[in-house]
């Protein structure tokens, strides 16, 4: 008999098993991306569209017509640089913001729930007539939409397009696309200007003018005096002017011939250049309304509503707009320090060979060189009157003093007026080198003055 040998059974070898497995994971990775993966993402992509309210982006929109429910069109249309216009009523620059606002809402809302009932009453919504009918005109179409009334709960407004039957709930925010006004759709601000750019600036009121250019970052006078500007006054001016907006408008031909006919005398007028152009606005007294004045720029712009307290925030004095620093001194120059008080007289240095930076010293010509004018007590300060103003027998002077004991500027302060109360700083008359006249300052110059063992030298007499 023949007897059958079983076959052999080689074991597989363990990196051949890990391959194996290794390819079916791939395999089965594969196939997720490929094909489980992009299913997914593509079915989510398609709940994500049928919920989407519109199927176009911001972009997309070239012009548009918002009819509201008994009020005349708004026409606005997108000009070539991507801005805004108010082409009815206008034409007129509008507010880019609040535009692209409606386009936003639009874009961004979503479907909750269709209303397919074929028998729907229109007015049952709101939509016969509409709250809104908002007429798009897009890159390669026009679209027409009809906004209805609030939803059973906030931020909800009934939606219908003209060529679809369906009714949609949505999460459209009544709130703001249903409360575009003329007003708030138009640009509000009278210039188109950046602050930044500006390098003269002409101030002209009845009384008198004030001009001023700039060097570098740095302002200056230069009529009726040849001084530097307060840079802190001028920046805010810059400010003011440049966000100056208008509370209302009168854009009726007829209407603005009346009203510039009651203008006189112009209470301020603004003059600006700015990268080589010109810019003008001109204010004037409103005697119909004590909340508003009347203010122009060019002839074929409406005629402006602004805030009273604007235009009185306007700097109209020479003290206003210059510079208010009483001393104004090279502290590279300054080598020694004179002072005078009611008991002595003495001078310290500020260098010397011993020590190179007697600090108190230096510190406290720097707080003389930072003290600023609060108030113009007398313009114009005969030497009689130094004692009726408190500085005949000051409680300070202090010289600044240069090589060879040359007086390079110098404050007089004279005595606390009013002691520091609930955080507030004293006040003292003072009087400086570098303004003519007296003016109120913070007493606080008065404290912490210098004594002769902050001199590291003998003392000098000035």
């Amino acid at each position: 008999m023949r007897v059958c040998k079983a076959p052999k059974i080689f074991p597989m070898k363990p990196y051949v098993a890990t391959l194996t497995f290794g390819g079916l994971l791939l395999l089965a990775l594969l196939y997720l991306y490929a094909v489980e993966f992009p299913g997914a993402h593509r079915k989510a992509e398609e709940e994500k569209l049928a919920k989407q309210l519109v199927n176009f982006q911001s972009d997309d929109v070239r012009s548009m017509t918002l009819q509201y429910r008994g009020q005349d069109e708004i026409k606005l249309a997108k000009g070539p640089n991507r801005q805004w216009w108010l082409m009815q009523p206008g034409p007129y620059r509008a507010d880019h913001e609040e535009v692209e606002d409606i386009i936003r809402d639009l874009v961004l809302a979503d479907v909750i729930r269709i209303i397919n009932e074929s028998d729907s009453n229109l007015g049952d919504y709101g939509l016969a007539p509409p709250q809104l009918t908002l007429s798009l005109m897009l890159k390669k179409r026009g679209e027409q939409l009809m906004i209805g009334e609030k939803g059973p709960i906030s931020a909800q407004l009934y939606f219908k397009r003209a060529l679809n039957p369906h009714i949609y709930l949505t999460t459209l925010p009544d709130r703001d696309i249903l409360s575009k006004t003329v007003y708030l759709l138009r640009r509000k601000e009278l210039f188109e200007i950046d602050r930044e750019n500006v390098d003269r600036v002409r101030i002209e009121y009845p009384e008198g003018m004030f001009s001023l250019g700039k060097k570098g970052r740095t302002w200056f006078l230069d009529s009726p005096i040849e001084a530097f500007a307060d840079q802190s006054v001028i920046g805010s001016l810059l400010f003011q002017i440049e966000n100056l907006k208008a509370g209302k408008f009168i854009d009726d031909v007829e209407e603005k011939k009346r009203t510039r006919a009651q203008f006189g005398t112009p209470q301020i007028s603004i003059y600006l250049e700015a990268k080589n152009l010109s810019h003008e606005v001109n204010f004037f007294e409103n005697s119909n309304d004590p909340k508003w004045a009347y203010a122009t720029t060019t002839p074929n712009l409406p005629v402006f509503f602004v805030s009273r307290a604007t235009v009185q925030g306007i700097p109209g004095t020479l003290f206003a707009l210059r510079d208010k620093h009483l001393v104004v001194v090279d502290h590279s120059l300054v080598t020694h320090l004179a002072f005078t008080t009611p008991d002595q007289q003495f001078t310290l240095p500020l260098e010397s060979g011993e020590q190179p930076m007697p600090h108190p010293v230096r510190e406290f010509m720097n707080r003389v060189l930072s003290v600023q004018a609060e108030i113009l007590v007398q313009e114009n300060v005969e030497n009689d009157n130094f004692r009726a103003l408190g500085l005949a027998e000051p409680a300070l002077e202090v010289k600044l003093l240069g090589r060879e004991g040359s007086v390079l500027g110098s404050l007089v302060v004279g005595e606390v007026l009013a002691d520091e109360k609930e955080g507030q700083a004293g006040s003292a008359n003072a009087k400086g080198s570098a303004l003519p006249g007296v003016y109120g300052i913070r007493s606080g110059i008065l404290m912490n003055i210098p004594t002769k063992t902050d001199s590291v030298g003998s003392a000098m007499t000035p």
